[in-house]
């Protein structure tokens, strides 16, 4: 890190302060905001967090250019353009069409209909009363827990199961003490969770959804991004937190004018959870929660790469790691995925300490009456794994949740 000029001069305000790291933080050496945060807590003398310092630093960045424009006789014209494009949007918003021309106008215009059908539902959490963690930080074993295909606002019953919104979160709270009593066992300070998607049932696959939810596309979204959120603060209580939220599935793609699967993979309510539980836990010290703009997470474990996706996109199981490496240049120690409702692991090669796996995750919903038409039905359950240095994934508990 450059930490030349990384002091604030003596005619130099706060906000300008804060606007020069962020122009210039490459210059700095300053990597990302977590950076930016500790040299202005520290000039400071406060406590925020990155999210606090970003978005002042948006704010003041956007203050900043339309005075310069309006000093600029160019800048104005820039400005009026500016205001033409934003009258554009609203439009769009209501008269959204599928043209190939429009398409990252429409993109921004549909998503901004999203938020503003939500964004009046959206609270900070209250950060929790912590307990302490009387474990001490171990730099050689990680606990990784993966849920997904929670399709939340569904119901029904069959002949194993029976499923409806109170039921999801009855399962998830014993999830919750399932997975606390692993910590406990291992003496985790910190550990990962991944969520693989299809978070609701959604209601745009197919008109047979109608007959068995429980509530609307928004409501699904709205009451499960809340829960998730809670289900998290809480949990931080006990634990640290990084939370990987895998941002596309099929159930819970948005698919306008009749379009097909895939068609619009950025248009997902995925997205929108993802971005919700951010926002509200931004204040939580014990929760981080990055956001992901591809269709898959990754993250390191220990130094294994371990990646995540929902699965719907795959052409085969077995190839996945081989085709994804191959496809990104970049080695994958491990994949998880959902989708298929079933647990499972397989290895499909071998590196320099550990076997190359893929992970199934299995389904918090379980068994439903199509899986029992083909006799290919799974109890509910979750998979909680722990990773060693130098040892990979070594231990794996299969969490069931019926």
């Amino acid at each position: 890190m450059n930490h030349s000029n990384l002091t604030r001069g003596s005619e130099e305000s706060l906000d300008r302060f804060l606007l020069r790291l962020g122009d210039d933080k490459e210059i700095y050496g300053l990597d990302n905001w977590h950076q930016i945060r500790d040299v202005m807590n520290a000039e400071s003398n406060e406590d925020f967090s990155e999210s606090k310092w970003r978005k002042d630093y948006h704010l003041l960045k956007r203050g900043y250019d339309l005075h310069q424009a309006q000093l600029n006789p160019d800048g104005i014209v820039l400005l009026q353009e500016e205001k033409k494009l934003e009258a554009q949007k609203e439009y769009k918003k209501i008269q959204t069409i599928k043209s190939e021309l429009n398409k990252n106008l429409n993109k921004a215009a549909r998503r901004e209909v999203m938020w503003d059908m939500i964004k009046d539902s959206i609270e900070k959490i209250p950060v929790p009363k912590f307990q302490p963690i009387i474990y001490p930080p171990t730099r050689d074993k990680v606990g990784v827990l993966s849920f997904a295909d929670i399709h939340f606002g569904k119901y029904f019953k069959s002949l194993k199961n029976e499923y409806n919104e109170d039921i999801a979160r009855d399962r998830m709270s014993l999830l919750m003490g399932e997975t606390l009593e692993i910590i406990r066992q291992h003496g985790f300070e910190h550990i990962h969770i991944i969520n693989g998607a299809d978070s609701i049932e959604g209601m745009t696959l197919r008109t047979s959804q109608l007959q068995s939810i429980q509530s609307g596309l928004i409501d699904q979204t709205i009451k499960f991004s809340k829960f998730i959120a809670s289900w998290l603060n809480v949990l931080s209580q006990y634990v640290r937190v990084t939370y990987h939220h895998v941002p596309s599935a099929n159930h819970s793609e948005i698919r306008p004018f009749n379009s097909n699967r895939g068609e619009y993979p950025s248009e997902d309510l995925e997205l929108v959870i993802m971005n919700y539980v951010h926002d509200v836990l931004a204040n939580n010290p014990r929760i981080e929660a990055p956001l992901y703009d591809k269709d898959y997470v990754k993250l390191d474990v220990l130094g294994y790469n371990v990646w995540a996706l929902h699965g719907h996109q795959l052409k085969g199981k077995k190839n996945a790691i081989r085709d994804l490496s191959l496809l990104h240049r970049e080695f994958i120690d491990y994949l998880y995925i959902a989708h298929f409702h079933h647990a499972g692991t397989l290895t499909v090669g071998e590196g320099l300490t550990n076997d190359i796996e893929i992970i199934q995750i299995p389904s918090v919903m379980g068994a439903d009456e199509y899986s029992d038409s083909l006799m290919t039905g799974a109890k509910a359950g979750a998979n909680f794994s722990v990773y060693e240095r130098n040892k990979g994934r070594s231990i794996s508990y299969s969490l069931k949740l019926n």
